[in-house]
């Protein structure tokens, strides 16, 4: 019986810490402040959008859509429609491993800043990489 109560006097201090590590007053370098939390938020994509940056030179894809995305929406860099658009068409273009999602938004931005004309192929060309990578995966496709 005595071994039983150790038992659960364990579970229970066990159970206890448990409740207690997800609480905010045990978070590390808790933001005092929202003001405090947004310029922790603000560093943080800031440090994200720069890691980006020799991936994107070297001619990642996925580095590149995720880089022109920062542009486009602001987000730990200037906003700059102008450079979002050109690593958009740079990443959505390639011909290894284009993005399908820069060329879905270089669509989307497009259609509203110029015409349906303009995005139109865009769209096209995010409906074709869809397309070529369900067949390559035998998901919608026939083989």
């Amino acid at each position: 019986l005595k071994a039983m109560g150790k038992r659960n006097k364990g579970h229970k201090a066990r159970k206890k810490k448990k409740s207690q590590v997800g609480t905010q007053d045990n978070l590390p370098n808790r933001p005092r402040s929202e003001q405090e939390l947004k310029l922790n938020i603000r560093r943080a994509e800031a440090s994200m959008t720069a890691s980006l940056l020799p991936y994107a030179k070297d001619g990642s894809t996925k580095a590149m859509a995720s880089l022109a995305q920062a542009y486009h929406k602001g987000k730990g860099v200037k906003k700059n429609m102008d450079k979002a658009i050109k690593l958009y068409t740079e990443a959505a273009s390639a011909k290894k491993k284009p993005s399908i999602t820069a060329a879905y938004n270089l669509a989307s931005i497009l259609n509203e800043r110029e015409s349906p004309d303009v995005a139109i192929p865009w769209f096209q060309k995010a409906a074709s990489y869809e397309i070529d990578l369900g067949n390559k995966r035998n998901v919608g496709g026939h083989s």
